[in-house]
C-alpha cells in the first residue's frame, strides 16, 4: 500500500484488508467453535438416546422376566392347590412376595404330606407283609382274573405265580361245592359286601385242602367293585379233625347234642334226632333251644306239658 505509483483508492482499500482478514478470521473461528458445540451437543443427545434405548431394552427384558416369573409362581401354586383339592385363580394377586410366602407355605404343607404319606406307606407295606407271612392272599380285577398271588397262595395251590397270574379261581375248584355256592358268593361280592365261607380247593397235584375265605370287594368312587382281595387261611387240619369228630360222633350209640354259650345248636347225631322225631326237621345249626323246646311241645312231642 505504501509503494510509488499506487492509488488512493487501491492504498486505502489494502489498508483496511488487515481488519477485514482480521474480523473474517474472528468469524470463522466463532463459527468453528459453534459448530464444534453443535457437534458435542448432538454427539450428547445422540448418547443420551443410545443409553435410553439400552436401559429401555433392560426394562422391557426386566419386565418380561417378571412375567414369566409371576406365570410360573402362578402355575406351581395352582398344581399345589390342586393336589389338596382347592381351587386357584392366578388373578387374585400378582405380588411376587406375596406368591413366594404362598408357596414355601404350601412347599412346606407338601412335604409334611408326602412324609405321612411315606409313613402311612411304610405301614401299609408292613401290614401286607405280615399278612403275606399269615395268610394266602390274592387279587383280582372285576372279571375274577387273578392279578396278585402271593408266595403261600402258590405254595398251597402247587402253581407258580406266572400260573396264576391271569387265570381265574376256577384254576383251583374242587368241584366240591355246587353251583349255587359260588353264585351266591358272587351276587354278595358284586353288591359291595364281604363274603367269608369255607371253600374246598384241589391243588395242582390233586390233593384236597380247605380254606377259611374271606373276600372284600374295593369300591371306586361311584361306590361300585373294581378288584376283590381274597383272604384265606389253611384249615385242612381242622377240617379233617372235624370230620374226624363227626364220624366219631355218628358212631354212637347214644345221642349227641352240642350247643354253644347262647343256645344255639351246634352239632347233633343222627341218634339224638331219632329222639325227636316231630322236631327232627328242625334240628339245624343256630336253632336256638328254647325254639326247639317250644316247637317240640306244639307238635305234640311232651303231651303232658300241655
Amino acid at each position: 500500500a505504501l509503494l510509488p505509483g499506487v492509488s488512493p483508492v487501491v492504498r486505502q482499500g489494502m489498508l483496511g484488508l488487515q481488519g477485514l482478514l482480521a474480523q473474517i478470521d474472528g468469524t470463522y473461528t466463532d463459527y468453528q467453535d459453534r459448530v464444534e458445540d453443535l457437534g458435542l451437543a448432538s454427539r450428547h443427545s445422540e448418547l443420551r438416546s443410545t443409553h435410553m434405548a439400552e436401559v429401555n431394552t433392560q426394562l422391557s427384558a426386566e419386565l418380561a422376566d417378571r412375567q414369566q416369573t409371576l406365570r410360573s409362581l402362578h402355575n406351581t401354586v395352582g398344581a399345589l392347590l390342586q393336589e389338596i383339592g382347592l381351587d386357584y385363580h392366578s388373578e387374585d394377586s400378582d405380588d411376587i412376595n406375596q406368591l413366594i410366602e404362598l408357596l414355601a407355605s404350601l412347599v412346606a404343607l407338601r412335604s409334611d404330606s408326602q412324609r405321612e404319606v411315606r409313613l402311612a406307606r411304610r405301614a401299609l407295606e408292613n401290614q401286607v407283609y405280615a399278612l403275606d407271612q399269615h395268610a394266602i392272599v390274592s387279587i383280582t380285577d372285576d372279571q375274577g382274573r387273578i392279578t396278585y398271588a402271593n408266595e403261600r397262595f402258590g405254595t398251597i395251590s402247587g402253581y407258580t405265580r406266572d400260573e396264576l397270574l391271569g387265570q381265574k379261581h376256577s384254576i383251583v375248584n374242587s368241584g366240591y361245592h355246587p353251583a349255587t355256592f359260588w353264585s351266591d358268593m358272587w351276587r354278595t361280592i358284586t353288591a359291595s359286601a364281604v363274603w367269608q365261607g369255607e371253600v374246598c380247593n384241589r391243588s395242582k397235584d390233586g390233593r384236597l385242602y380247605w380254606v377259611a375265605s374271606t373276600i372284600v370287594p374295593f369300591l371306586d368312587e361311584n361306590g361300585l367293585p373294581y378288584k376283590y382281595i381274597a383272604i384265606r387261611t389253611d384249615i385242612t387240619q381242622l377240617h379233617d379233625m372235624r370230620e374226624q369228630m363227626d364220624t366219631a360222633i355218628e358212631a354212637l350209640d347214644e345221642g349227641f347234642v352240642l350247643f354253644d354259650q347262647d343256645d344255639r345248636l351246634v352239632q347233633c347225631n343222627q341218634r339224638y334226632k331219632t329222639f325227636y322225631r316231630d322236631t327232627a326237621d328242625l334240628l339245624v345249626p343256630g336253632a336256638y333251644f328254647e325254639e326247639l323246646i317250644r316247637a317240640s311241645a306244639q307238635r305234640g312231642q311232651y303231651p303232658e306239658a300241655v
